[in-house]
Order: structure tokens, then C-alpha cells, then sequence
């Protein structure tokens, strides 16, 4: 284990409070669209709210934890974390408190999985409460499931079928830790030139590759 979410590499830094961010955030929309629903205001691409959305929540994919460094915005795409077939009301489903910024592979991955509010799972797989204990970054940069919860199949069938153990997810994540490393030596033209050819060689790489 590398570090204490894997969502984020030694050089990025996770921002405190997203849940009083989110409710900030709910009331700069509010002040301005008192009735229209967030889920449609968010994922407007040009309302100008989608990267104040991303921003919360440090511009990461809050399953897997890839960035907008790697992807474009419109890769970006907003889950409802409890299912929309779960809800009586589809209104009730675009709830700011119910939508994270997800990259497209694990939102659309994610439609399978129904996680209800009565559960256990709903708190373990909360991107603001508990996923960052149920899985880790191991020594090789793939995420995998935490010892408590490797017998569970509930927290198994989540991560395969997100598909949390491909490839991908560790090139990913080299990839953002190679950015991480490139910015840091900014001051250093030679380091920063080889950094940033080794980026474009694994981006070229990791793009062969299918989710």
C-alpha cells in the first residue's frame, strides 16, 4: 500500500471538506436556478457548472481516481451513485447529494450495480465517506480490495465490474504520477524533456489498450 487513497499520488494534494463544498456549491445553483434539476444543470458542457463539479472533487474520477490531466473534460461524465432505477421519483435521483464526477469507464461500468441506501455498502462505496478504505494502491500502482473486504462479494462484483483490476488503472495512475514528477522538476529543462517524452510514449502506450 502506497499511500492512504488511491485515488491520489504523493504529488496531489486532496482537498478537505467536499461535503461543505458540495452544499456551497448547491446554493450558488440554487441562487441562480431555483427549480431545474442538478443532475441537468452539471452536465450541461457549456453551463460552465461541470468543472466547478470536477473541481470539488480535485478535476479526479471518484472511483478509479483518473484526472483530467489524462482525460479530456468530455470524458468526464456524472453518476448517480445510488442508481436511477432505485428511485420512485427519477427527481429524487438527480439530488446533488446522489451525482459524483465519474470518468465515462467506470460510469458506464457502474449501471450494473444497484447500492441501496439501507445497506452497509452505501457508506463503504461512499466517494465522500468510505471507498478509500475498501480498496488500496498496491506497490505495482493496480488497485485492490482491502483484506476486510476481500471475501465480500457485493465489494467484488463492484470492483470487477468498474473494473478496478485492469490494466489500464495502473497505467493510469503512472501516468498521473509521471505528471506529478514532471511538474515538480519544472525547474529542471533536461529532467522535464525526458518526463515528459516518457508521458507521451506510456499515453501513446495506455491509449492501445481498451477499458
Amino acid at each position: 500500500m502506497i499511500n492512504n487513497d488511491y485515488r491520489y499520488t504523493k504529488y496531489e494534494l486532496k482537498k478537505p471538506n467536499k461535503v461543505e463544498k458540495k452544499e456551497e456549491f448547491k446554493k450558488e445553483i440554487r441562487l441562480r436556478y431555483p427549480r431545474k434539476n442538478f443532475y441537468s444543470i452539471i452536465s450541461d458542457q457549456n453551463g460552465g457548472y461541470k468543472e466547478k463539479f470536477l473541481d470539488i472533487y480535485d478535476n479526479k474520477c471518484v472511483y478509479c481516481g483518473n484526472g483530467i490531466e489524462n482525460l479530456s473534460i468530455d470524458l468526464f461524465e456524472i453518476d448517480h451513485y445510488v442508481n436511477k432505477a432505485s428511485f420512485e421519483k427519477t427527481i429524487d435521483a438527480h439530488k446533488l447529494e446522489n451525482i459524483y464526477p465519474s470518468c465515462r469507464t467506470c460510469n458506464r461500468n457502474k449501471t450494473s450495480i444497484f447500492i441501496n441506501d439501507k445497506t452497509i455498502y452505501f457508506n463503504l462505496l461512499n466517494p465522500n465517506l468510505g471507498i478509500e478504505k475498501v480498496f488500496f494502491r498496491d506497490s505495482d500502482f493496480s488497485i485492490k480490495i482491502n483484506n476486510t473486504y476481500i471475501q465480500d462479494n457485493f465489494i467484488t462484483h463492484f470492483y470487477n465490474e468498474l473494473g478496478l483490476n485492469n490494466l489500464t488503472r495502473r497505467l493510469d495512475y503512472l501516468l498521473l504520477l509521471l505528471r506529478g514528477l514532471a511538474k515538480k522538476y519544472k525547474t529542471n529543462s533536461q529532467v522535464e524533456m525526458v518526463l515528459n517524452n516518457s508521458i507521451l510514449l506510456l499515453q501513446s502506450k495506455r491509449n492501445t489498450y481498451t477499458q
